[in-house]
């Protein structure tokens, strides 16, 4: 969660650190296919009435146009690879906040506000007043305060009987996720909602689970989710010192959205309400599975073969099954997220199918190997009746008639089968992709 887009996330914020003239750094990439932004203060800007934001395009995006809000006027001019906005808004005080909008080639992205810090820190605060400032908490994060304190807080969480595979979704003081940060989880994963959080004087935070679908066939009991870890080694680029702060129960949610709000209630002012929400991706362990192949079974059977004077005798007959269409299901060991396969998803699906054509007469049993999913390579041990004479013997003269015989499993045959599978999450593995 804490490692992809990294690289050019530290490129924007060292590059905007040696920036001159720039308020803020903003480095735009792409994050699952959209654009996605991350805002770095450059030094400590004091109370303006305008601000100098460095645009960053990474991933081959091109930026044409940024807004801000509340309603201000912006200037691009290019500068080398970047772009420089200049915003004008009047005298900003130190509370101010401006969201910004950037237009790209692949999409708009809506960027954490850049705020206005009085001199000597403003709203950045200092390690004991409690104050929170997103900026100051990201470094915090990136860094090792951040490492050290998600290490101890996943420590204890399985003391406290936290699942070894919960995901921590962590949300910086505003109550905005850390970036990069997860946008969907695998159906039945325990989710365990996570503040960075001052260590004095930190808002009262409150979790409000507003959907989340029952998962089967398990229940889980919640979390109390009452430990804190933070730690003097956890300060970083100058940040105040923060701590991980688990909110509420643990989740566990079947497919579809996971939709909350935090409510943060900082003093004695009016609680702010943050809505929040995660896909839910779904997990599947079997599906019906329709395959086309070659049966290299022989089968033993026998026939009447025209003897002299108008008669026949008992002969054998020998004989491929050859193509075949086979309908049957399929299981897919340890559950299959489309999105996310592990490496067993690619190698153990066994399968089982019969003949569409008579099923009562044999069966299939297998293995399905796969690149992505829904569609597959099944190899199989195919199993078959066999037959036997009834009252006669091989060589023995019969009339003009059908040799006497039955089908019988004493007798069975057993061959290699290879083939194409289509199973019926095709489409489900296809849309993931």
């Amino acid at each position: 969660m804490r490692c992809s887009g990294f690289s050019a996330l530290l490129i924007g914020l060292s590059t905007g650190v040696a920036a001159a003239g720039t308020n803020y750094t903003m480095t735009i990439g792409l994050a699952k296919g959209k654009p996605d932004c991350q805002i770095a203060a450059n030094g400590q800007p004091t109370t303006t009435d305008s601000l100098q934001v460095r645009l960053m395009p990474k991933d081959k995006l091109a930026i044409s146009a940024v807004k801000a809000d509340p309603s201000a006027t912006v200037v691009l001019a290019p500068d080398v690879d970047d772009q420089i906005a200049t915003i004008s808004v009047g005298a900003l005080k130190a509370t101010d906040a401006l969201k910004l909008t950037v237009t790209t080639n692949k999409g708009d992205a809506v960027c954490e506000p850049v705020r206005v810090r009085a001199a000597g820190g403003g709203d950045g605060g200092g390690g004991g007043s409690g104050a929170v400032d997103d900026n100051t908490a990201t470094h915090w994060w990136l860094g090792e305060g951040g490492a050290r304190a998600l290490d101890a807080l996943t420590r204890t969480g399985k003391q406290r009987g936290l699942p070894d595979d919960t995901q921590f979704v962590v949300y910086l003081p505003s109550g905005r996720p850390v970036y990069p940060a997860a946008s969907s989880v695998r159906e039945g994963t325990p989710v365990q909602i996570v503040m960075i959080q001052p260590p004095r004087g930190a808002p009262d935070v409150e979790v409000v689970t507003k959907s989340c679908t029952a998962f089967k066939p398990f229940r889980v009991a919640g979390d109390d989710g009452a430990a804190k870890q933070g730690g003097a080694g956890g300060v970083d680029r100058g940040a105040p010192d923060y701590e991980l702060s688990a909110k509420g129960p643990y989740l566990r949610c079947g497919a579809g959205t996971l939709s909350y709000d935090l409510q943060i209630k900082a003093g004695s002012g009016a609680a702010v309400t943050v809505s929040q929400s995660l896909e839910v991706r779904p997990v599947y362990s079997f599906a019906l599975v329709t395959t086309l192949g070659f049966d290299a079974t022989i089968s033993h059977d026998f026939q009447a073969v025209p003897a002299g004077e108008g008669g026949s005798t008992v002969a054998r007959k020998h004989d491929r099954v050859g193509p075949a269409i086979l309908i049957g299901g399929q299981w897919m060991l340890g559950g299959v997220d489309y999105t996310d396969m592990q490496w067993y998803n690619y190698a153990l699906n066994p399968f089982v199918a019969f003949d569409a054509k008579s099923p009562l007469s044999g069966f299939v049993v297998g293995d399905t190997l796969t690149l992505r999913g829904g569609i597959s390579l099944a190899i199989g041990l195919a199993v078959h009746e066999g037959t036997r004479l009834k009252g006669v013997s091989v060589g023995d003269a019969i009339g003009t008639g059908e040799v006497p015989k039955d089908a019988t499993w004493h007798e069975q045959r057993v061959g290699v089968f290879v083939g194409v599978a289509f199973d019926s999450k095709v489409f489900e593995a296809l849309k993931a992709h």
